[in-house]
């Protein structure tokens, strides 16, 4: 689904998101913006890069670092992996494609 902004995408989400539950078994809990095609979505994992999820995943001195490189990418709006790989060539220098891969 798309929605033209994020308090519409909350609204539709407060309101319907047991039926969506009960039709696909997950449970929307947020919403984001998609750079791909401008608008809102929903989703049901939840935003796990908030400085205290990082710090509990990575401990406190790795999880700090992460999250001040990343909470400005998304400041910005822009994606994680995006952001990552800009990053990453800067720092290294590269002139390649660098590709992340999670989990």
């Amino acid at each position: 689904m798309l929605f033209g902004s994020k308090k519409e995408a909350i609204r539709f989400l407060k309101y319907n998101a047991d039926a969506i539950e009960e039709e696909t078994g997950k449970r929307p809990v947020r919403a984001y913006y998609c750079c791909h095609c401008c608008g809102w979505h929903l989703t049901s994992k939840p935003n796990s890069y908030g400085r205290t999820d990082l710090i509990k995943r990575f401990g406190p001195e790795l999880g700090q670092k992460i999250y001040e490189i990343i909470f400005p990418l998304i400041s910005k709006g822009t994606t994680i992996t995006g952001g990552m790989s800009r990053k990453l060539k800067e720092l290294t220098g590269s002139e390649h494609e660098i590709y992340i891969r999670f989990g």
